[in-house]
């Protein structure tokens, strides 16, 4: 089994080298570390440059890491491991769901020494850059049990659970982030429409206008809200299409923990809780019964709970009170897509 105090970089974990890190408060992003440095950008739109908004800065961190018993060849493929030219995801064992973009930014730098016959122990510091200083989840929901403990840092869900999947008849759904943080999105999406599509998430009230969008014939515009580019990808490539943007990305509020209490139905849109207070519902909150998202539309007096559409049968049920979902909406005249996809990572402290 992977030490506690382990790493996995770029696929490699650091057991292969005998080798490993000792925690401390300074090698975690968390409420330990300094605040988070925010920046502001502009970048180039349909109608020229735009306010971009506040962005969060790169980060850097420091494993101080051990190695011990190992050949003096093992000892410089460690260091080739862990070199300046390197990139990848980095992967802290107590915390297998989370990883982080990094790539090494300084010179190794520490102690080696001999044991003689050829074999060398000694220890060393590692400085990480993080391009987005939140971890990112491996998956935003479970196929399953909860096994390596995302649960407990995260409202994650398992997969039947999850709103339905967006298809390109979406114009009016749900996105639902895990995570403790909003996370970006990379939205892939053609077709056809009269003077464009605007896109919006009521939870945030982000925006995002193309005019036009392409024929599938033609490719796809791919939106990414981290980067803040827009690109037409086609058969031959891809190629900045910032003249097809008319503003605006969308990113996904955190979900934030759910709960999960038992309500009893009589078959229709009206449930009564059998132990929470029903005052401690959100109006235009969400439930999930039965792997089937509910909206509350109201909480009456005398205890029921209205939603905006029946639950079937005549039973006690369990339903999980979703803290916070992103309601998207796809809006414009006679649209028709022949591709939608909205792709996210949600993210943890």
């Amino acid at each position: 089994m992977p030490d506690i105090n382990g790493f996995t970089y770029n696929g490699v974990h650091c057991s292969q080298f005998h080798c490993g890190f000792a925690p401390g408060a300074a090698d975690r992003f968390g409420a330990t570390t300094a605040e988070y440095e925010i920046q502001d950008a502009d970048i180039a739109g349909r109608d020229g440059g735009y306010y971009y908004g506040n962005r969060l800065k790169n980060r850097e961190f420091t494993l101080e890491c051990w190695f011990e018993g190992i050949t003096a060849n093992t000892r410089e493929r460690m260091f080739q491991w862990l070199g300046r030219h390197t990139r990848g995801r980095l992967i802290f064992d107590d915390r297998p769901f989370v990883f982080y973009d990094v790539r090494p930014v300084k010179r190794l730098a520490g102690k080696i020494y001999t044991a003689g016959d050829g074999i060398w122990s000694g220890a060393f510091s590692v400085t990480f850059k993080a391009h987005c200083p939140f971890g990112h989840l491996l998956y935003n929901a479970y196929d399953g049990a909860d096994t390596d403990g995302a649960g407990e840092y995260t409202g994650i869900l398992d997969i039947a659970d999850m709103p339905p999947a967006v298809t390109t008849a979406s114009r009016d759904f749900l996105l639902y982030n895990c995570g403790t943080e909003a996370c970006d999105t990379v939205i892939r999406i053609s077709g056809t429409a009269a003077d464009g599509v605007t896109i919006r998430n009521r939870a945030n009230g982000n925006t995002c206008v193309l005019k036009p969008i392409p024929p599938g014939s033609a490719g796809y515009l791919e939106i990414d809200s981290a980067t803040g580019t827009v690109e037409l990808v086609s058969a031959t490539g891809r190629e900045d299409a910032y003249e097809a943007h008319d503003g605006g990305y969308i990113m996904l509020e955190p979900g934030g923990f759910y709960d999960t209490e038992k309500v009893t139905t009589d078959g229709s849109n009206t449930i009564r809780f059998t132990e929470k207070e029903p005052a401690d519902l959100l109006i235009d909150g969400y439930l999930v019964i039965d792997h089937v998202w509910y909206r509350v539309l109201n909480v009456l007096a005398g205890g029921d709970v209205v939603l905006n559409k029946a639950v079937p049968g005549t039973a006690t049920l369990q339903a999980k009170l979703i803290g916070n979902v992103n309601d998207i909406e796809i809006v414009g005249d006679n649209i028709t897509l022949d591709r939608l996809e909205i792709e996210y990572r949600a993210s943890v402290t």
